[in-house]
Formats: C-alpha cells, structure tokens, sequence
C-alpha cells in the first residue's frame, strides 16, 4: 500500500505557471443538490473551486436555481429544466454526479447517458451510488475509458457488492480491490482511513 502523506503530497504537487489564467486549469460540472439537499450541492461545488477547478458550474432544477444562485458567488449556474445537459458537455472537462442529487427516473436516466457517452472523467457519489446499484447498472462503468471514481460509505458499498458490511470491513482491500477490476473504476472507500483502489495499486 501506499499512504497519502505530506510527503507524497509534496512529490506530486505542481505549482501553477504565473502566465496561467482560470481556463487553464478544467471546467467541472457538479450535478448535486436538490430541495432539502442544497447544502450537498453546495459543498460539492465549493470542494471543486476550492481543490483548483478553474471554472465550476452546478446544473440545478428550477426548485433550487434561486436558493444556489444566492448562495454561490464562484460558481455558474445551469437551470436543467431549460436546457439539455446532455447536448452541452463539450466544455466540460469532468463531472461530480449524485450528492443530494435525488433518486428518480429522470436523475438514473441522465446518469446511464452520462456514463454512456461522455468521454471524460466522472465522479459518482452518494444518490448517484444508490442509483448504480439498481437495475444492473454497474455493468454501464465497464465500456468506459475514462476514469470513473466512486466514493461509497460501508452503506452504500454494501449496497453495491450485495455484502454484509461486516464482512467488508473484514476484507475491505481485498473486496474493493475485486470490484474496481470487475467495474473499470477507482473506488474511494470512505473511512476513518480511506481506501483508495483502481484495482490493482
């Protein structure tokens, strides 16, 4: 194993070129947060300014278009009940999908697409979780050459691999290391000390 530290931190940390300028450094796409759940959105969006994103915009409903727009001032804003998200990716240099996102046919149905054509990284969390593991919607990572990161709790592992959480947390580098090389993904398993897999390091 390896172990992020200070140290690796400092091996792997590039520091920006001064002639540099915000569209340089990616454009993220947070599809988080929903009635009841704007701090996910929030948190989401504020995580990805503040780790380096160049430019970040949240795609949010028109039920919670005006609450984000008030509490968000580094953000862009996308109302999804005006546009197809889908027919404007290509700015997009990654996606977060699915805290506090909401669990419904319409959210499941953009993230199969999303997983299905778009060409770039994606990061799939909470609601998102819940949703991958319906209906055999795992097997959507496998065709994908993009990195795909999913960050579950023991809950929502379980929920994944169908096993008990107890006996993950017995065989937890073992179990995860199975499912990132069965699912074409990076698994971030979320603990006191995470667990962090593409499979084979």
């Amino acid at each position: 194993m390896n172990f992020i530290d200070l140290d690796y931190v400092k091996e792997i940390y590039k520091p920006r070129e001064l002639e540099s300028y915000k569209g340089d450094f990616g454009h993220t796409l947070i599809l988080c947060g929903s009635s009841g759940m704007v701090g996910a959105g929030f948190f989401a969006s504020m995580g990805a300014v503040k780790s380096g994103s160049g430019l970040t915009t949240l795609g949010t409903y028109r039920e919670t278009f005006d609450i984000f727009s008030i509490k968000l001032n580094e953000v862009m804003l996308l109302n999804l009940d005006e546009i197809n998200i889908l027919d404007n990716l290509e700015r997009f240099s990654c996606i977060v999908f699915g805290s506090g996102f909401g669990i419904n046919q319409k959210n499941e149905h953009l993230l199969k697409e999303l997983l299905s054509n778009f060409p770039k990284p994606i990061v799939v969390d909470a609601d998102g979780l819940t949703m991958l593991s319906k209906n055999n919607n795992l097997d959507f990572l496998k065709n994908r050459t993009y990195p795909t990161i999913l960050t579950p709790h023991y809950g929502e592992f379980s929920r994944l691999t169908n096993l008990d959480i107890e006996y993950i947390k017995v065989n937890r580098v073992a179990i995860a290391k199975e499912f990132a090389q069965k699912y074409n993904c990076i698994l971030l398993l979320k603990d006191h000390k995470t667990l962090i897999t593409n499979g084979e390091n």
